[in-house]
């Protein structure tokens, strides 16, 4: 099975980064990470996504980590299309993290199982009786 790709430049280097779609357990919002091929394998990369359980979102919208270890990853994000910069932050502690509403059919090109299951969990919160969610 052929994984879709993208380029990254990292401060370690050039990589081949792919993108995977789940969801928080805590609250089922949007959660990205990503894997990075390594002598023909895929192996964990970075968790793109931040839970930040009390910052408003909507169901394409995350937070995404663009400090430190994870430099580089918004430009990623805007650089293959896989969704929009907002403009408010989310904030824990003393750190801001970018908002990101994602194109889910960009997500899809890359992950569309994941999507897909993540999807399925959107609309079942959505019909389930108010305060007793999934």
């Amino acid at each position: 099975m052929d994984i879709k790709s993208a380029p990254f430049h990292s401060p370690f280097g050039e990589r081949e980064l792919t993108v995977t779609v789940c969801s928080y357990a805590q609250n089922g919002r949007l959660a990205v990470s990503l894997l990075c091929k390594e002598d023909d394998f895929w192996e964990p990369y970075a968790f793109l996504t931040v839970n930040l359980p009390r910052e408003p979102l909507q169901a394409n919208e995350a937070f995404i980590k663009d400090f430190d270890e994870n430099t580089g990853l918004l430009d990623f994000v805007l650089k293959n299309q896989l969704g929009t910069l907002c403009p408010d932050r989310g904030y824990s502690g003393r750190c801001a993290y970018p908002k990101i509403a994602f194109d889910m059919e960009k997500l899809r090109e890359f992950d569309p199982e994941g999507v897909e299951k993540y999807l399925r969990k959107v609309q079942q919160k959505k019909r389930s009786p108010k305060g007793k969610e999934r």
